[in-house]
């Protein structure tokens, strides 16, 4: 498993500074994460090499990890999300 680094901002954006603190946390999968987009308290998502990414609906408890098809030799550096269903 690899860790990687996830913004506590999951807690929402106007949380107080205790909330604002970086948290590590265990994904499951060997890819480096490059981007992160926060859609609300609850739901983010990250990309990263080997066109990986990952996305949590539960505030980081938990991450659900995929792979775009055809995307092994891409670096995902950014992502745009827009809901729990949608991001690019």
């Amino acid at each position: 498993m690899k860790t990687a680094v996830i913004a506590a901002t999951l807690c929402g954006v106007a949380a107080s500074a205790v909330f604002g603190q970086w948290r590590t946390q265990t994904v499951g999968t060997k890819a480096d994460f490059r981007g992160l987009w926060v859609v609300g308290p609850d739901v983010a998502w990250v990309s990263g090499t080997a066109g990986t990414y990952a996305r949590t609906t539960d505030r980081g408890k938990t991450w659900a990890v995929g792979n775009v098809p055809g995307a092994d030799t891409l670096d995902f550096r950014a992502v745009r999300a827009f809901s729990a269903d949608t991001a690019y």
